[in-house]
Order: C-alpha cells, then structure tokens, then sequence
C-alpha cells in the first residue's frame, strides 16, 4: 500500500516526450503526485539531496512543486506491482516544511493545497 511521500516510477505522457518519471505521493486521499526532476527548471521546487536521505536517486534532484498530477488507482498499482508491491523510494519527512512552503508559492488549487497541507500536517505529526 502506498503511503504520503513514497515515491514511484509512472509513466507520464503529459511531457515532451512522454516518459517514465518519478513521481512522490504528496495526497494519498486525493491520488495526488509531484514529479521529481534532475534540474530545478520548474519553480517553485524543493532540492532533494542525494545523501544521506534519498538514496533512491541517482543525483540531487529536484521536486517540483509547481503541478499536482492526479493518477488513477490502476497507474499507482501498476507502478507498486513492477517493483515488487513496494515503493521505489521515499522522500524524507524534515523536508516537509519546505515542501509546504514550495506549493503555498505555486498554482496549485486551493482545494487541493488544503487537502495536501493536511495530510502533511498530519504525517510530521505522527512522526514525531
């Protein structure tokens, strides 16, 4: 089962080209997802450090938190199922003040924001 802030592989035909990306659950309740990029070309974004949290990834990346993509829940399992029903990754929770920072700057929909910040609030919470 996927939990807030795992991260997995899913192809995205949104870009150009369309290509697998890493994408982080940021709303498990609403499906939501922020990409994760290898240069900050998209603003705002959070920098994701290679070391000593995010193994996974094969340099410092960036998380744009600018979009939300929406998946459906046959693209999610999907993606869990090729990787042996776990994520591939998972972004480190002393990140989440920063992530809330990046998307209270971005376009993202009010709606949707209060739903991802309550989920977030929720998991520093609980992990602490």
């Amino acid at each position: 089962m996927l939990k807030l802030l795992d991260v997995i592989w899913v192809h995205d035909g949104t870009i150009d080209p369309p290509k697998l990306k890493m994408v982080v659950a940021i709303s498990i309740q609403e499906a939501l997802f922020l990409r994760i990029n290898s240069k900050p070309n998209f603003r705002p974004n959070v920098k994701l450090p290679k070391e000593p949290d995010h193994s996974f990834l094969e340099h410092d990346s960036y998380l744009n938190c600018g979009t939300v993509l929406e998946l459906d829940d046959y693209i999610i399992s999907e993606s869990l199922r090729r990787n042996g029903e776990q994520p591939y990754g998972y972004i480190s929770p002393g990140l989440i003040p920063e992530i809330k920072e990046a998307i209270y700057k971005s376009r993202i929909r009010y709606a949707d924001r209060k739903i991802i910040f309550d989920e977030l609030d929720n998991l520093q919470t609980n992990s602490q």
